[in-house]
């Protein structure tokens, strides 16, 4: 579905094309100065790949472009978002206009009294003001719309993301936001520029119905608790019973430290909320860390992830600093190696980044509930550096096999049907590209079909 109402975030929007989002025109992960957007010559706030791009958004930017012009700073992205709905209202598309499914404009939730019971600093009156102060008097309606606008965008945005799954910006898409929520979703999420594509692993499944799916709001990545936390805030208001957090034995993992035995190799001890001591799962020895020490350990990591820190100082004393105690299947290490791979990669020391790869992987892999789509979006960073190293060790050669896999499992039934190759010639595949140091082709022919795959006498010779 393509969204009714999208903006790039604001501090992308030199980075990113505003017409059709697509991945090519990024420059901040890509570190690549050719052919970058081009402002607007109205307001030069907003940039595009090219006149196509300019004129599909002009319906909206046309207006838009004033609000901008006259603006002495870019606004929220919400106020941003609210601005579009208020454009489309104007020309009547919102009592025009119906998705795949049949759902309209009226049809979104806004959750107003939910918001107004939480809002204590008056946040959605700063909204409308600032809402008021940038769109011109001919757009503009009354508080109360406003607030619905901005409770229904809240409440059923979705991220637009670009490559390694990074947000960009968000699209207002009234045909998926009929899903509901779940830790363990029937249906998983990828965008293609602005477009957001929904699949589900089941191939018998048909239209009939298809309202009942799943699709989860928040990421993966974290444990039973910060979940529940996230969804009963704002803008989602539930507490989320779906199987993955009653899951106890997999929250656990989560969590887990290593084995304090000095003879154990690869041992772990799984904390759970209610453990009163901790045991290995692999030699039963009881661990000198009390259930409280491995509880705080935790903690310290996820402070660290609500607190938005990138100093990469910072971040490497505390991963080196708990590396020696949380096991390789601890989602929340799993996490700071992650951003540490990242912020190295886009620095382009890909050495560095590769290591930190590595380390998240495990954990990343291990997460049976975690969609094979999040798989392929999470490892294209990993993905990347690997290329870019073009480092041929077995591990790495390992996850690019395993990313190769999870991009067939996340295209539908049919290309699972087809994937019928073994991890060996996946990994001579990858070899000869190293080889041939071609990897622009290596990532074109990823995207292929499975039988050009197939390793000819000619290419073994």
């Amino acid at each position: 579905e393509e969204p009714y109402v999208a903006v790039v975030y604001s501090d992308y929007l030199h980075l990113v094309c505003s017409g059709c989002f697509h991945e090519d025109t990024i420059l901040l992960i890509r570190n690549c100065k050719e052919n970058p957007p081009k402002a607007c010559r109205g307001c030069h706030k907003v940039y595009y790949c090219g006149a196509q791009c300019q004129k599909n958004d002009w319906k909206l930017h046309k207006a838009e472009c004033k609000f901008l012009s006259a603006a002495s700073e870019v606004p929220l992205d919400l106020v941003r978002m609210i601005a579009r709905l208020l454009i489309r209202r104007q020309r009547g598309d919102h009592d025009n206009f119906t998705a795949f499914n049949g759902r309209t404009f009226d049809d979104l939730m806004d959750h107003r009294s939910e918001f107004d019971s939480l809002d204590a600093n008056n946040r959605f009156d700063t909204v409308f003001e600032d809402t008021k102060n940038y769109v011109t008097s001919d757009y503009m309606v009354d508080k109360e719309e406003i607030l619905r606008y901005a409770g229904k965008i809240l409440v059923n945005q979705f991220a637009i993301s670009g490559p390694a799954d990074t947000s960009i910006g968000n699209g207002l898409y009234i045909g998926c936001s009929v899903f509901d929520h779940s830790c363990q979703p029937d249906l998983t999420r990828r965008s293609i520029g602005s477009k957001i594509i929904l699949r589900t692993q089941n191939k018998d499944q048909t239209l009939d119905g298809i309202d009942k799916l799943t699709v989860s709001y928040i990421s993966s990545l974290s444990c039973t608790e910060e979940w529940r936390k996230l969804l009963r805030s704002n803008p989602y208001f539930f507490h989320c019973e779906c199987r993955k957090c009653e899951d106890t034995e997999q929250d656990g993992y989560a969590r887990s430290i290593k084995c304090t035995n000095p003879s154990c190799v690869d041992g772990l001890c799984i904390v759970k909320y209610d453990s009163t001591s901790l045991s290995c799962i692999k030699c039963a020895a009881t661990s000198n860390v009390t259930v409280e020490e491995a509880h705080n350990w935790n903690a310290d990591l996820i402070r660290v992830e609500d607190s938005g820190i990138e100093e990469v100082e910072v971040l490497t004393d505390l991963y080196n600093n708990m590396a020696p105690k949380l096991s390789r299947r601890n989602i929340h290490l799993a996490n700071l190696s992650f951003r540490l791979c990242t912020l190295h990669k886009e620095e382009s020391e890909f050495v560095v980044a590769a290591k930190y790869a590595q380390a998240c992987e495990e954990a990343l892999m291990s997460l049976t509930t975690l969609g094979m789509a999040e798989r392929t979006a999470t490892l294209e960073v990993l993905t990347q550096v690997a290329f870019l190293t073009e480092e041929t060790s077995p591990n790495t050669l390992r996850l690019l096999a395993m990313w190769e896999r999870a991009v067939l499992a996340s295209n539908g039934p049919e290309d699972v049907a087809k994937e019928t190759r073994d991890e060996a010639t996946l990994e001579m595949y990858f070899k000869i590209k190293f080889i041939l140091k071609d990897c622009e082709t290596a990532i074109e022919k990823a995207q292929a079909d499975s039988d050009e795959y197939e390793t000819d006498d000619e290419e073994e010779n």
